[in-house]
């Protein structure tokens, strides 16, 4: 005893599981927290797939109509229209409507007509594909065509232009 008092032993713990309870309540929202920046992360690198697939599915039709139209000795001149670069310069957005053209395999048509069809195809496609703000460019330096499509990764309403993150660019080299 110290000066007539005597220490209980229970009194100077009183508290502690209260800030042990509070401690290990910290612990688990921290664990949480980073539980749900992962599961955020992976939607959003799912989200990203599903567009980049989109992007080369419709880009490997563009490649597809371009080398067949290349190969092409029919008609007038699609042929050399293709080689001369006559789609470099498509630009489509999504939701700007289609072109006019016929279809080469139910009607007669001129390589234009055949040209302006392949480009309505595109343009239907990516108004059907899930990219938000979907964009088509064509360009050509002979004897390359350059495909790109981009799209609004982030939804914000920025311009849409080709960045690391929201863009699948192809090359298709005219044989």
């Amino acid at each position: 005893m110290l000066l007539g008092r005597h220490i209980n032993k229970k009194s100077l713990q009183q508290g502690t599981t209260l800030v042990e309870v509070i401690v290990s309540l910290l612990i688990l929202g921290i664990g949480l927290l980073g539980m749900l920046s992962l599961q955020a992360n992976g939607l959003n690198g799912h989200q990203r797939a599903n567009f980049v697939t989109d992007a080369q599915i419709l880009t490997e039709d563009v490649a597809g109509r371009i080398l067949a139209s290349a190969s092409t000795a029919s008609a007038t001149t699609t042929s050399d229209l293709v080689r001369a670069g006559s789609y470099g310069g498509t630009d489509i957005i999504k939701g700007n409507g289609v072109l006019s053209g016929c279809d080469p395999q139910t009607a007669a048509c001129n390589s234009a007509g055949a040209i302006a069809y392949n480009q309505n195809q595109w343009a239907q496609a990516l108004t059907d594909s899930s990219l938000p703000r979907g964009r088509l460019i064509v360009s050509w330096a002979a004897p390359v065509y350059t495909l790109q499509v981009m799209w609004d990764q982030e939804r914000d309403g920025s311009a849409v232009s080709c960045t690391i993150t929201n863009c699948f660019q192809m090359e298709v080299r005219l044989p």
